[in-house]
């Protein structure tokens, strides 16, 4: 008994005593718990008020910065929308100016195809009136009629010839004459129609005008005057000398140094007593007084002014061979030639003194109005 006694005692104590350092060593343990909460409270704290202090000083920085960014894209939609309305503007007007000349163009079109319909329809209504006119005439009638006609045609000719200078307008109408003589067939105008013929002969035979000729011809010489560069000439030493003969190293050296000279230094040999070398301005004045004449000469012939021609013509030519004694330039020759040979042209041909046949037919006009 007393050992069953024990027993359960000493179970019952041994648990007891196990218990009791299991209750002392939960203590620090919940001690240590509750710092690492506190700490882990701190750094969430310091973290939010790190967050809020960083969220207040950089999102009104943002909110800025949005902004700025938002009105340069809306000063820039509506820069490009000015930019847009602006091309349009200049499209319309462009488009109206070209629609503007279209149309006028197209007016002016019409407008000289309706003069010249108006003029053909004024030939026809003449030409019928003419027809019907000879339809009612008689025989002497339309042979009086056809004289005067061509009296009247020749004295346009002459005026044609005279004043206009047109030889083909002259001439057809001294044809057209010479038909109206030629219907008649009447062998009394055997005389006058001779004298159409060899009047008609005359100004085909007559050369073309030169004028166009000569004014290109003075164009091209013109330019070239212009091109070249006058300067009194120079003797250089050993110009005689044939470079050919002596082709050493030597003698190429010595042509290159007197080159070379001549271009810094001008030396000029004379027989006689020495003379000042002429300015550069002299020369210059004289080329532009020779393109001047050449300017004037062609006026001249595009003006038909025979008189004109010949007087700039003689004046460049003096200047140029005044400046050829002074200068060594070959293309002055050339130049004074063919200067000379214009000089020989004349603008327009010589033309008849008078028209044998217009004496003629004025005559015969005479006789017709005194017999009727």
């Amino acid at each position: 008994m007393s050992e069953s006694n024990q027993t359960p005692e000493t179970t019952t104590s041994a648990p007891v005593a196990a218990e009791q350092p299991v209750v002392n060593a939960a203590q620090p343990t919940t001690k240590k718990g509750y710092g690492g909460w506190w700490v882990a409270l701190v750094l969430l704290l310091a973290i939010g008020a790190a967050g809020w202090l960083g969220y207040a000083k950089w999102w009104p920085h943002h909110q800025q910065q949005l902004a700025a960014m938002t009105a340069q894209q809306q000063q820039t939609a509506a820069s490009m929308s000015q930019f847009e309305q602006q091309l349009s503007a200049l499209e319309g007007r462009i488009a109206q100016q070209v629609n503007q000349s279209t149309a006028a163009l197209e007016q002016a079109v019409r407008n000289q195809l309706r003069q010249q319909q108006q003029q053909l329809d004024n030939y026809h209504m003449a030409v019928k009136s003419v027809q019907a006119e000879l339809a009612n005439l008689d025989l002497s009638q339309e042979a009086h009629w056809r004289i005067f006609e061509a009296r009247n045609l020749t004295d346009r000719a002459a005026m044609k010839l005279w004043i206009e200078h047109d030889i083909a307008a002259a001439i057809a109408f001294l044809k057209l004459a010479l038909s109206h003589l030629t219907a008649l067939d009447n062998p009394a105008h055997f005389a006058v129609r001779e004298a159409l013929v060899s009047d008609i002969a005359r100004l085909e035979q007559l050369p073309q005008q030169q004028v166009s000729a000569a004014s290109l011809a003075l164009i091209g010489i013109r330019a070239q005057l212009a091109e070249q560069d006058w300067q009194q000439s120079v003797t250089q030493p050993n110009a005689g000398t044939d470079p050919s003969s002596d082709n050493t190293w030597l003698s190429n050296l010595q042509r290159s140094m007197a080159t070379l000279f001549s271009q810094f230094i001008q030396v000029q040999r004379h027989d006689q007593a020495v003379a000042p070398m002429l300015e550069q301005a002299y020369f210059n004045v004289l080329q532009q007084r020779v393109l001047l004449q050449l300017q004037l000469a062609q006026q001249a012939a595009l003006h038909n002014s025979q008189t004109l021609y010949e007087a700039n013509l003689d004046e460049a030519i003096h200047l140029l061979q005044h400046v050829a004694s002074v200068i060594n330039n070959t293309d002055l020759a050339a130049s004074i030639g063919q200067l000379q040979q214009l000089r020989q042209q004349q603008l327009r041909p010589a033309y008849p003194a008078q028209l044998e046949a217009q004496r003629q037919l004025e005559r015969l006009a005479q006789q017709l109005g005194q017999g009727g």
